[in-house]
């Protein structure tokens, strides 16, 4: 039914065979496929019923498209709402839940009072490496007779973060007396962590990932009453063709707010991409992350403020083009490199790059995928082994509202040779059909 790797078998072997687990592979080796065969298995064989898995809130939606991609017979629920929403949600009879950090936070005297679990799995596990915080307090506190942790972050070394990890995992197994050589001698059989150049013999050119996020709060909000006034803008003029740059204008819109908000700087996709800079860094690797938008660069800039990240765009001259480039490419320093899709164009590879090409992406474009995927573009290089793709999902509708909007912009295609009138028509058919996906997507989306 299932086609894993032979790594990828003995993980899932490590995790059922233990009541206590943490997985430490390397980012890409697929640490979220061996936990869902491993629930699927030890589901089936009724060892445990009830699993509660806590993520990042920007990984909730893509952990529920993992399970029904990977295991569809398990029951599984997303907690969102308010309060009393999710303590409903907790309640009802699936097997397993998916919650945020932040709700089991917030909900943890509920949730220790009135509910046990037969596993509860830590995803990104390095989130409660500060002990003393309220959100691994709260973890701790849960009731438990399985603990699994995931974290592709090497915290083999840091003894403050394993100590953190491990008092969830197996409360009183280690302590701060312990000398490393003693705390590694008592975690090893309760410790696996894979690296690729030991697990795949030849690794693919390119490793495809698509993180599906949802955006929350303030940014859908701002999402939300942007499709409002595009869609009354355009339904005063449905019956009127309207110019077909102005429709892809709003189009243009929609996506670069998808990215984030300028108003209140929220982005989902901020917050999942900066958990695989720490990853990628905490390596020693490099990573180089590509937009559409300059604007989105920027933005990421700012948040980073880091100084060993680089910003690589249209405007700049072609000597600190270069200086740019030969930094990344040379200086140990220089680990980030923002790369706007139209200035890293074909050619001049970085010879001596190995980072991770990150594409923040919304809607498929044809001719800028290729330019990611090849190999050719500045700041790619065939020995750069992975992709991410992030393609955010406003709400819980199955078909998202950019994938209908981009397959309304596929279909206007077919006007394309019918001659005198074309641009009345397609814009016609695009305004109508805009209107229509908006209208249905705030109605069933928000």
């Amino acid at each position: 039914m299932l086609k894993l790797r032979r790594y990828q078998r003995q993980g899932v072997k490590f995790l059922i065979s233990r009541e206590n687990a943490l997985l430490a592979d390397e980012m890409g080796l697929g640490k979220t496929v061996q936990a869902i065969i491993a629930f699927y298995i030890l589901l089936k064989r009724k060892i445990i019923s009830k699993i509660l898995i806590i993520c990042p809130a920007s990984l909730c939606l893509n952990w529920e498209n993992e399970l029904r991609h990977w295991a569809s017979e398990l029951t599984e629920r997303r907690i969102n709402g308010n309060k009393e929403d999710r303590r409903a949600n907790f309640r009802l009879p699936f097997q397993i839940w998916d919650a945020s950090y932040e709700q089991i936070r917030d909900d943890i005297e509920f949730l220790r009072n009135e509910m046990a679990f037969d596993l509860i799995v830590l995803d990104e596990a390095q989130r409660i490496k500060n002990k003393d915080s309220s959100t691994a307090l709260a973890c701790r506190q849960l009731r438990r007779n399985r603990a699994w942790a995931l974290t592709g972050t090497p915290i083999e070394n840091k003894i403050e973060d394993l100590l953190s990890i491990f008092a969830f995992i197996k409360p009183q197994l280690l302590n701060e007396g312990l000398a490393r050589d003693e705390i590694h001698a008592k975690m090893a059989p309760f410790f696996l962590r894979r690296r690729k150049q030991e697990v795949l013999r030849e690794p693919p050119e390119i490793i495809e990932q698509n993180l599906v996020l949802e955006m929350e709060n303030r940014q859908c909000e701002a999402y939300d009453s942007m499709c409002y006034n595009i869609r009354s803008d355009i339904r005063k003029k449905v019956n009127q063709p309207i110019a077909i740059t102005e429709l892809l204008a709003q189009i243009t819109k929609l996506k670069q707010l998808c990215n984030f908000d300028p108003e209140s700087g929220d982005s989902c996709k901020f917050d999942a991409l900066k958990s695989i800079i720490e990853e990628v860094q905490s390596e020693n690797g490099k990573i180089i992350i590509f937009s559409q938008y300059v604007e989105t660069l920027k933005y990421i800039n700012n948040r980073l403020n880091s100084p060993n990240a680089d910003l690589f765009y249209g405007e700049l001259g072609q000597e600190e083009r270069n200086s740019i480039v030969n930094t990344f490419e040379q200086s140990s320093e220089s680990k980030i490199l923002l790369v706007s899709l139209r200035a890293g164009g074909p050619g001049g590879a970085l010879i001596s790059c190995f980072g991770l090409p990150f594409l923040i992406q919304n809607v498929h474009h044809p001719f800028l995928r290729p330019r990611c995927s090849r190999g050719d573009a500045k700041g790619i290089n065939r020995r750069a082994r992975a992709r991410v793709s992030v393609h955010p999902s406003p709400g819980l509708c199955h078909r998202p509202l950019r994938a209908q909007v981009r397959g309304l912009v596929q279909g206007s295609c077919r006007f394309q040779a019918e001659g005198e009138g074309i641009q009345d028509k397609v814009s016609l058919y695009l305004s109508r059909g805009l209107c229509g996906v908006i209208e249905k997507g705030s109605a069933s989306a928000f």
